[in-house]
């Protein structure tokens, strides 16, 4: 039981480690496709004024 409840401990800090990381990752992710995409678009600006 003792040892059970040992892994069942792991596994949450396991489980709540992952959900921290994928929220980080998603949210850096989300950033950088958005920096991407403002940069994408002030680019076609550009590109709209010159020609």
């Amino acid at each position: 039981r003792r040892a059970r409840r040992i892994i069942l401990k792991a596994e949450l800090r396991c489980y709540s480690w992952t959900q921290i990381t994928l929220k980080t990752f998603s949210a850096s992710y989300a950033s950088s496709t958005f920096k991407f995409s403002s940069s994408s678009f002030e680019d076609t600006e550009i590109e709209g004024d010159f020609w």
